[in-house]
Formats: C-alpha cells, structure tokens, sequence
C-alpha cells in the first residue's frame, strides 16, 4: 500500500483540524484503502504540562490519555515517551509524548493493517524524527 501522507494541513489527506480556545489543537492525516488498511496520524497540542485527560469508555470519569509507557527516544533536543495505550482520538495508536515551553505535545499512528506493532513504532519514531520546530509568526 502507498502511503501518501503528506502532512499538508488543508491538504487531501487532512482529516480533523481541532483548535480550542485555551491553545489546544490536533490535527490528524488519514489515507485508507479498501482491503488493504490504513495510516492515521495525529498531531496534538495540550496547553499544560500535565498528563491529559480523556473520558473513560466506561464510564464519565476523566483518567489519563496516555499510558503504559515502554521507553523513550531522544530526537532534535527533545525527550519522547512512547506509550502504548492511547485513548479518545488517539485510541488504539502509539503516541509519543514530549513537553516544551509550558505544552505538552503527541504524535500518534493507529496500529492497524498493512502495519504491524514494530512497523507502527517505527513509523511514529521516524515522525518524531523528522519534526522541526516552528516559531508562530508575530
């Protein structure tokens, strides 16, 4: 399968474009295939350093987006945590999640066919790789 994501927000593969009035945002890319799978990748900002909060599957509590933590990697002067267990948008895909300047960010891919668990980790990793960091204008 081909993966023509390209990133371009407003793009053809842009799915959701989210932005809330605290600063928060995501931004998600999908392609999908009829009989052969699927990519989607989210981008998230949430305006705090803290873990974020998602509502249970089970119930109306508000327990963390993110856990289950299996390592981290160093990219571009930052440090990610990769978890395995993702929930509300991100919910069955690998997340990565970092901090800077006050915001926690993610990066996310749904481990879905073609893809395995290490080809998925591979991916995301590859994204959080190639991500630069870029400066709102004034």
């Amino acid at each position: 399968m081909p993966n023509p994501l390209d990133g371009r927000i407003g793009g053809q593969w842009n799915g959701l474009r989210l932005v809330d009035k605290h600063g928060g945002f995501l931004v998600s890319f999908i392609y999908q295939e009829t009989g052969t799978g699927e990519v989607h990748v989210n981008f998230h900002r949430w305006p705090s350093l803290r873990m974020p909060r998602c509502r249970s599957e089970t119930s109306q509590r508000m327990i963390p987006c993110y856990s289950e933590p299996a390592g981290q990697v160093r990219a571009n002067r930052t440090v990610a945590t990769l978890y395995t267990v993702s929930r509300d948008a991100d919910q069955w895909h690998l997340s990565y999640l970092w901090r800077r300047g006050g915001a926690t960010y993610v990066v996310s891919e749904h481990v879905a066919p073609p893809f395995s668990f290490e080809q998925v980790k591979r991916n995301v990793t590859r994204i959080l790789r190639s991500l630069v960091l870029v400066r709102p204008s004034a």
